[in-house]
């Protein structure tokens, strides 16, 4: 997205920042729609940007971003003019609730799905290691569904 604005239609995170913030010179030559989700308890990429103590076999020194700093960055770079929230599921089940963040009048789509309680997982997908290691799944909405809803809006 910072090299090729004009050749990626939009991009998507899931359950890791984008380090476009701490990329020197990451001045992308157009807006570029993105969208991010991440779970508030993801052992392994901390929503706050920290990483926790190898939980998920991630033995990096190196410098990761937490959501807010990233979606920021994508904020400001799309001309948002601040955000909007709402519901998306509350997982009852889980024991996770999901929150669509939307920026408000952007020159490209900016959003956010938090998912308070959710860890470093696919939502709706399988749990490939123990909660105890990765956290929970949100399993009350397909990220495949709304990944898919969200780059098939876009096209370059």
């Amino acid at each position: 997205a910072c090299e090729r604005a004009s050749t990626f239609a939009a991009i998507v995170a899931v359950a890791g920042s984008n380090q476009a913030s701490t990329t020197p010179g990451c001045t992308p030559s157009l807006p570029v729609p993105m969208l991010q989700i991440h779970g508030t308890e993801d052992p392994c990429w901390g929503y706050d940007g920290r990483i926790r103590e190898s939980l998920c076999g991630n033995d990096s020194e190196g410098l990761f971003v937490s959501v807010d700093q990233s979606m920021t960055f994508w904020l400001d770079h799309n001309g948002c003019t601040g955000t909007r929230e709402e519901a998306l599921a509350n997982g009852t089940m889980d024991g996770t609730v999901s929150t669509r963040i939307t920026g408000n009048a952007c020159r490209a789509d900016t959003e956010h799905i938090r998912i308070d309680g959710g860890g470093h997982t696919w939502p709706g997908g399988f749990p490939y290691l123990d909660a105890s290691r990765v956290g929970r799944v949100a399993t009350d909405f397909s990220g495949n569904e709304i990944l898919w809803a969200f780059l098939r809006t876009h096209t370059r």
